[in-house]
Order: C-alpha cells, then structure tokens, then sequence
C-alpha cells in the first residue's frame, strides 16, 4: 500500500512539475492597482518550446467600473512604457494574439522582445501575429529538416491541384514520419529566420510546398533543404454541410475544382452540381 501511494505521489509531483516548467505569471490591471493573478499553463507552444517561461508575463487589462475609458487607456499606456518588474526583472510590451480583443498582452524580458520582433517588420506586426508562438499545437510540436518549394498562390501541384491562401502542401512522406494521416493539416512554421501559419494538404511529391501567403513577418524561407519547427495545431475531420452555400462561403471554387478528383467517385456529381445549379445552392445537401 506505502509503494502505492509513494508511486501515486511521484506522479503528482511530475505534474506539478510540467505544469511549473510550462507556466507563465500573470497579472491584472484595473487602472487602480496592478494584482498578481493566476498564472496561465501552456502546452504545446513555440513560445514555451524556444524559449523560457521566466521571460514572460501576461498581463490583462480590465478597466475598474469608475473609471472613464479615456482614462483607463492613458493609465494602462503609462504602466506599459514604464514595464512591469516581476521577481527583479523588467517585462516590457511584446504583442498579442486573437486574446487581445479579450484585453491580454504579452509581456517579456528585453532579450526576448528582440528575439521576437527580429522576425517581423513593426511592433504592429508584432502583435498581429504573435498567434504564431502562443498557440496551442494539440497534435504536436516537431523537428523537420526537409526540402522546401516557395511558391505563388495559384501554383500548380500534380497537374491537378493548386496553391491556395495561406494552402500548401506536405509530402505524404513526411507526414508518415510524423505518424500523421493522410490529410489537411492546420500548421505553425518556425524556421532559422522565417515563421508561417496556414494549412498543408497531402499530396505524393517531395517537396514542402509552401505559398508565400503562408508566410508572415518580414523572412522569406530559400528553396532546398530547411531545418525548422513544424506545429499542427489541427488534423482535418470528415464534416458533413447542410447546403452548397456553406461550401462556397468557405471554400474557393477554384480549390473544389482542382481537388474534386481526390473525392469518392459518388461525391463528384454532387460537388459539381454546385457549380452548374447554383439556384439551388440553399437546397444542396451532402
């Protein structure tokens, strides 16, 4: 029962112990008072797999009910100037991500920031797609060393299929090194001096194709041989529509039509019918 129990505490104590090396301090600013608050645990990140969680904190604004907005804003842009010192190291602003709109920043050490902001054209930028590092990549987080193909959207792959906004494709190579089914990936890329987001659908060449439209910031990976993180936050799943205008809103016809030859021979009447009788588009059903 004693060997039990002390197997049971050193589980707990691993726990405790990953969520200690993956967690960031945060605190809450009201425009009255800075307050401590519970820190955040992340998983899966590139933020967290580059970098220290020390050199890191949240912060989140939510302005106090008596005070004016105007107010509240030039309060919040003072602390954010002058930082926030946390266990006797400095944070200054380093972005934000979808989580703004939520009033959450991120705050990190100088070293850092420059680290960061090195991959983009403007604090601006910054903030826009600091996603990039902050999000959650559920099925994994790899290292990849493979061929690369930067491209224009619209190029043709196999004859058949093209690039899309922010679309690519991975070789079904790779993705079998990955233990990764054959299909579309929602990914985060970080190379040497280069970071991009988007999807990467399979397909039987060799190269990663990747189309400039993935890539943000101001680094533009060379074609050939590259070494960089590879993140998949999402595997694609078999969704069913309930109408064919569901399918045109989020799906260009142009991508339908260069991959309609990939579908079950029964689904292809269907996929076209889209196109040929779009009066009935609110009627259409998968």
């Amino acid at each position: 029962m004693l060997n039990q129990t002390n197997q049971a505490m050193d589980i707990v104590a691993d726990i405790l112990a990953d969520e200690q090396e993956n967690t960031i301090s945060s605190y809450q600013y009201n425009g009255v008072e800075l307050t401590p608050v519970e820190p955040v645990t992340m998983r899966n990140t590139f933020l967290l797999t580059i970098f220290n969680p020390a050199s890191f904190l949240i912060l989140r604004a939510d302005k106090d009910g008596e005070i004016e907005y105007d107010e509240f804003q030039a309060l919040l842009e003072k602390l954010l100037a002058r930082g926030i010192t946390h266990n006797n190291q400095k944070y200054h602003v380093l972005g934000a991500s979808s989580s703004l709109k939520d009033g959450k920043l991120w705050m990190a050490t100088g070293d850092v920031i420059e680290s960061i902001h090195c991959y983009f054209e403007s604090a601006q930028e910054a903030l826009a797609y600091l996603g990039i590092y902050t999000s959650n990549n559920n099925h994994g987080i790899f290292e990849v060393e493979h061929q690369i193909k930067v491209v224009d959207d619209g190029y043709q792959v196999e004859g058949n299929l093209i690039t899309g906004d922010g679309a690519g494709f991975a070789p079904k190579s790779v993705l079998k090194k990955l233990s990764v089914k054959d299909r579309q990936i929602q990914v985060r890329l970080h190379g040497e001096d280069w970071i991009a987001k988007g999807t990467l659908h399979p397909y039987s060449g060799n190269k990663l194709i990747i189309p400039k439209s993935m890539v943000k910031g101001k680094g533009m990976p060379n074609d050939g041989y590259q070494y960089f993180l590879l993140g998949i936050r999402e595997i694609a799943r078999e969704l069913s529509f309930s109408s064919s205008w569901t399918l045109l809103q989020f799906f260009s016809e142009d991508t339908i039509r260069s991959t309609v030859l990939a579908c079950p021979p029964k689904v292809v009447p269907s996929v076209k019918l889209v196109f040929v009788q779009t009066e009935r588009n609110k009627e259409y059903d998968t």
